[in-house]
């Protein structure tokens, strides 16, 4: 059985490379909401509560918009493939078995995607972090929320509110206002 999955998967490959290109997009959708969620609990605040609400509603919105693509995705290839299928019950394949190997396919195509994904959001949330944290100025962004003590003195944004730790998306050495060692 597992030799039909993926003899088949790789036969056909070009349709079910849809299935994982949206798998993929969206792993990298739910990582990004997934650092700012993340970011949102170490940071705290007016701005962490903002990142929950940005985040949920990415989430959400994204959740609904691959459940239809990938519906649609799935009848597709399943419609393509039903001559296939047919035969396949000719040949002595009963529906139950059918129906087991294009889940299974579905699933590889789900996970290959999915590790992609996540594979091209870590490099992807760095650049993109990099970028949101450049110097604008004084206080710039994300870097004001970033800033922790170094000699004794309170810096950035966090002097009214106590000391803040850096988000987690900021390596220690980075971190604007971080003691060097």
């Amino acid at each position: 059985m597992i030799r039909l999955v993926l003899g088949y998967l790789i036969d056909n490959l070009r349709i079910w490379l849809g299935a994982a290109l949206s798998a993929a997009v969206t792993a990298v959708v739910g990582a990004i909401a997934a650092s700012d969620i993340q970011t949102a609990t170490e940071i705290g605040g007016t701005a962490g509560l903002a990142l929950y609400g940005i985040s949920g509603t990415v989430i959400l919105l994204s959740a609904l918009t691959s459940v239809v693509v990938l519906g649609s995705i799935t009848n597709l290839a399943v419609a393509l493939h039903q001559r296939s299928y047919a035969l396949w019950q000719l040949v002595g394949l009963g529906p139950h078995q059918v129906r087991t190997v294009v889940q299974a396919q579905l699933a590889h195509m789900a996970l290959i995607g999915g590790a992609a994904g996540c594979a091209v959001a870590v490099p992807l949330l760095r650049l993109l972090l990099r970028r949101c944290a450049a110097p604008a100025g004084r206080d710039a962004g994300i870097r004001s929320a970033c800033r922790r003590r170094s000699d004794g003195v309170r810096t950035g944004d966090g002097a009214s509110r106590g000391f803040t730790r850096c988000p987690p998306c900021f390596p220690d050495t980075s971190c604007p206002g971080a003691a060097r060692t």
